[in-house]
């Protein structure tokens, strides 16, 4: 039982961990290389991304480069929110294992 529930929030941690990373590696490319922002696709991207990005804003600036912006909020959160997934399937990990060994010495 702990072991399929440990499965599932990994997946679960996963799943965010990469459509988080997929969005803001999408966000930087399109800043990186001036894309369009009054096209749907990119402007959907930017709005979602938003949301991944915000509490980073201000933390560094995002220096100008030949042909674009280099988006450093956005590559801290990537930073950030790696670091943050990791640490939560290391707690599930140990939860999850404490809940099983309690599971074995009480009742086997």
């Amino acid at each position: 039982m702990a072991l399929a529930l440990r499965d599932l929030l990994e997946r679960i941690v996963n799943v965010f961990l990469g459509l988080a990373i997929f969005f803001l590696s999408l966000r930087i490319l399109f800043e990186l290389f001036t894309a369009n922002a009054t096209t749907p696709f990119v402007a959907w991207i930017y709005s979602v991304s938003n949301y991944l990005v915000a509490p980073f804003r201000g933390i560094l600036p995002s220096p100008a480069t030949q042909s674009g912006i280099v988006d450093m909020p956005a590559l801290v959160a990537i930073v950030t929110y790696t670091v943050l997934a990791y640490l939560v399937m290391g707690i599930i990990s140990t939860f999850t294992v404490e809940i099983n060994n309690q599971y074995r010495t009480h009742y086997h």
